[in-house]
């Protein structure tokens, strides 16, 4: 990555001497009529393309979350459906992503990218929220379990 002058990273379009966020922040606040225009134009495409809207922020979130399409379906048959959590019992019918509450989360490893397994999203938001800290989960169960709360609960 580049450091622009700004001094921040920038992947390759380094305008003006900025950032490309930068860059784009500065241009809507001198034009605040470029990001309204911009704004109705994407909004405009995507109500026209919603299929392919669809299809690319599904394709957009497996990649971001080291996975693809074949891989997610491998995992899903491979674990029948099920969430990867064996305390959970959620089950889903059908094998494709989308970008819906309607599929099971593409989990993956935070410090490596690598794809692990596939969560409900209740699982995958716990997951997050102890930010993958099996200390702290082990706490939280600890905690649960002193509170009256355990597995014949």
């Amino acid at each position: 990555m580049a450091i622009a002058p700004c001094g921040h990273q920038d992947g390759t379009r380094v305008r003006k001497g900025l950032c490309n966020n930068c860059y784009r922040r500065h241009l809507y606040e001198k034009n605040p009529e470029t990001r309204a225009r911009r704004i109705a134009t994407t909004l405009r495409w995507r109500a026209a393309n919603l299929d392919r809207y669809r299809l690319t922020q599904r394709n957009k979130v497996l990649r971001q979350s080291g996975w693809n399409v074949e891989t997610y379906r491998e995992a899903w048959y491979r674990q029948k459906g099920k969430c990867a959590n064996p305390g959970c019992r959620v089950q889903f019918e059908s094998p494709e992503f989308t970008y819906d509450r309607n599929n099971l989360c593409a989990d993956h490893d935070h410090k490596t990218g690598k794809p692990r397994g596939l969560l409900c999203r209740n699982c995958n938001t716990a997951l997050g929220m102890v930010s993958d800290d099996g200390l702290r989960l082990a706490g939280l169960i600890e905690y649960l379990q002193a509170h009256g709360v355990g597995a014949d609960a």
